[in-house]
């Protein structure tokens, strides 16, 4: 979980750094708009950890899932010229598959209440 979160606050960074030297306003809206999905997969990577540390397992995969959404969504606003810089492409492929994986961890966790 750390790993992911640290993971995902240094490509926010990344996204931030690349809008301030974009000259294209098509990219830099592009970059705003990973920006903001960026910083909402941050918020929800904080309440899966809130929610893996309670118990619930229903907010803990939901959020999880919402969390991987928001960096697809970042990945997909490049699908097409301008192209996206291949730094922030790795660097949204490793927090896709990190985000993934706490997803996977949390699907056979059960409810207590179920």
């Amino acid at each position: 979980m750390n790993k992911t979160q640290t993971n995902a606050k240094q490509t926010h960074d990344l996204i931030a750094s690349l809008s301030k030297g974009a000259t294209s306003p098509l990219l830099k809206g592009r970059y705003d708009t990973c920006a903001k999905n960026y910083g909402d997969t941050i918020e929800d990577l904080s309440e899966v950890r809130k929610a893996l540390g309670s118990g619930d397992t229903e907010i803990y995969r939901i959020r999880a899932s919402v969390a991987l959404v928001g960096l697809e969504n970042c990945e997909e606003s490049f699908e097409g010229p301008p192209a996206e810089p291949s730094q922030l492409q790795q660097a949204n492929e490793k927090d896709e598959g990190l985000c993934s994986v706490v997803l996977a961890i949390g699907s056979p966790l059960r409810s207590d209440s179920k």
